[in-house]
């Protein structure tokens, strides 16, 4: 859900990426990274696994993970690492298999508990799309880092709240707005039929404001968590 083209690194102007930029800026940068998929399950099945979709099988809601295939986490645990994970989308959900091999599995959603049975049911995923979830990831990747151990480890972040809808807290929802009066855009807008080619250009730019907005919260949240680890020293 993170277009390449509003992140910095890869040469947006407006600043969404700032703490992204700096740690691409220290690393390595793919020009050309290209998932298995569009979507969350099959995609994250293979980035889990190192295996295809046309292996895992991990390709309809439905679907769950073989339990032949070994994970990613799996493998870390076998050498000796400290495993845990935290997600905040409804297709990381462990029923679906990828929680195998972390030790810790953290669930950074608010909804949850509300009906694990079903994970991909339509009503748990109208609840996903309006979540806030980086403060309760940021939250336990901070409680995670201050209980480690001697241990090397593996930390595995799902983060969601660039997925829509468009929901960023004050002040990211105009942060990058140009003008000052709240966005009048459906944050549903999926659903909308005024969003469309030809639309409103108006509204067009507040959508887009706001997607900007959900980056640099996202972004951000992801400067605390780097911070968590500078300060134990990692």
């Amino acid at each position: 859900s993170l277009r390449r083209d509003h992140v910095g690194c890869y040469g947006y102007t407006p600043p969404t990426t700032p703490t992204i930029d700096r740690f691409a800026a220290e690393g390595v940068v793919f020009r050309n990274a290209v998932s298995t998929t569009s979507w969350t399950l099959a995609a994250h099945a293979a980035l889990l696994t190192g295996v295809h979709d046309s292996r895992h099988g991990a390709t309809i809601p439905t679907a769950v993970l073989d339990e032949s295939i070994p994970t990613l986490a799996e493998a870390f645990r076998a050498a000796g690492y400290r495993t845990v994970g935290f997600y905040g989308g409804p297709f990381l959900h462990p029923h679906f298999g990828l929680a195998r091999g972390f030790e810790e599995y953290v669930d950074c959603t608010s909804y949850g508990l509300e009906d694990t049975a079903n994970p991909a049911a339509p009503r748990v995923h109208a609840s996903s799309h309006k979540d806030v979830t980086n403060p309760r990831i940021a939250e336990g990747f901070a409680r995670a880092v201050a209980s480690a151990d001697e241990r090397p480890f593996f930390f595995f972040v799902h983060m969601w709240d660039v997925h829509y809808d468009l929901v960023p807290p004050p002040p990211y929802d105009r942060m990058f707005a140009s003008e000052d009066s709240p966005p009048d855009v459906d944050a549903d807008y999926r659903h909308d039929p005024a969003f469309a080619p030809g639309m409103d250009e108006h509204a067009y730019r507040q959508v887009i404001a706001l997607y900007d907005g959900e980056i640099r919260f996202t972004d951000d949240t992801i400067g605390a968590m780097l911070a968590h680890l500078r300060d134990r020293g990692v």
